[in-house]
């Protein structure tokens, strides 16, 4: 579940930048940031391989 803060006409409200004050804070944000450059390297491999499409010439 998603909670968006809203002005009083229903317009999404920009949401604060998290600042991590604590030592485990910190490692967490660290560690996420390690995380979302190893996930920019790679490409997800499909879970079904990809179909040739045949087409049949006929005269």
């Amino acid at each position: 579940m998603t909670y968006m803060a809203t002005n009083l006409d229903g317009q999404p409200l920009p949401a604060r930048p998290f600042t991590p004050t604590t030592d485990e804070d910190k490692a967490l944000h660290a560690h996420v940031a390690r995380l979302r450059a190893l996930r920019a390297e790679y490409e997800p491999m499909p879970l079904v391989a990809p179909q040739q499409a045949t087409v049949k010439m006929t005269a």
